[in-house]
């Protein structure tokens, strides 16, 4: 029996190549992180997908607006099956969580982020309620709930994913211009200065490597994870690839979309957000509720004990 030690040439006791005390990357991380399929890493957001890191936020999030403490869950209930579509009946409820102190009329041709699933109802109407009182100086938050006037339809992510994969080859051009111009504009961000090297804060940078090759990998996760977040983004959407997008989810009978790029990358991790994309043809009777803070802390307890029974 032997003792065998890997390492690497200069290696030292207590001594990150990559990474600063802090957490932040060294310059040689930096050039490390670069390494990947496409040349070049593309990060999408300054988010730890570690489940117990964004568990500690989400109870931070409540204690700021509530000031009590919250029973921890490390995990949240995602959908499985890539293959599975999402469907929700005519009479149901979905919810919306605003800031909107009037009533909220749908509208032609916008989007709307709703929760369908029971618990994702209590997880967002307790953390994204209480996110919104800690990042807008205690704004009053809404609760707004819509009856569904017609089935909810949305793709499986498989076939959410193949869409876009087609789209992405018939537009090839388009979607370059889009992913260099956000993912350069989060470089900007000093939010996510450490996530970004200094050259990437000009879109050409991206652009250059984007053009010099798409990797298939890249394009199936975070390329369309940065796809489905421009449905935040108004004037995403009035481009001509999200457009042509829309269309083609209406003519194959879908006027829903599983909002993934929460359920992956957000600290919410609800298990199915959607995003309506027509509100005035999909959105029935509303209702208003306050969100208050003995209802944040029955809805957050309520999730909890909703997860640990799944």
């Amino acid at each position: 029996m032997f003792l065998q030690h890997h390492g690497v040439l200069g290696q030292k006791w207590g001594v990150r190549r990559y990474q600063n005390p802090d957490g932040t990357r060294t310059i040689e991380g930096k050039k490390h992180r670069l390494n990947d399929p496409i040349g070049k890493k593309a990060l999408l957001m300054n988010i730890d997908k570690n489940n117990e890191q964004n568990d500690a936020r989400r109870r931070k999030f409540v204690r700021y607006a509530t000031g009590q403490e919250v029973e921890p869950i490390m995990y949240t209930k995602k959908r499985s099956n890539a293959d599975e579509p999402t469907s929700f009946k005519k009479g149901t409820t979905v919810n919306h969580v605003t800031t909107v102190n009037t009533n909220i009329k749908p509208e032609k041709d916008r989007v709307l982020f709703v929760t369908a699933d029971e618990g994702d109802k209590k997880l967002y109407s307790s953390v994204l309620g209480a996110s919104i009182y800690k990042h807008t100086n205690n704004t009053p938050v809404k609760v707004v709930e819509f009856t569904l006037k017609q089935d909810l339809n949305a793709p499986s992510k498989r076939e959410s994913i193949q869409m876009f994969k087609d789209f992405y080859q018939k537009h090839e051009s388009e979607f370059i211009d889009y992913f260099s111009e956000t993912l350069s504009k989060f470089a900007r961000d000093p939010d996510f200065f450490d996530q970004f090297t200094p050259e990437e804060q000009d879109p050409d940078t991206f652009r250059k490597r984007f053009n010099k090759k798409m990797d298939k990998k890249w394009l199936e996760n975070d390329g369309y994870q940065l796809f489905n977040m421009g449905f935040n983004d108004t004037t995403a959407l009035k481009s001509n690839i999200y457009k042509q997008y829309r269309e083609e989810l209406y003519k194959r009978g879908y006027n829903a979309l599983v909002d993934d790029n929460d359920a992956r990358n957000s600290v919410m991790g609800g298990k199915v957000p959607l995003i309506i994309l027509d509100e005035l043809e999909t959105l029935g009777d509303m209702k208003v509720r306050d969100i208050t803070k003995e209802s944040i802390i029955n809805d957050y307890n309520d999730w909890v004990r909703i997860q640990k029974s799944k």
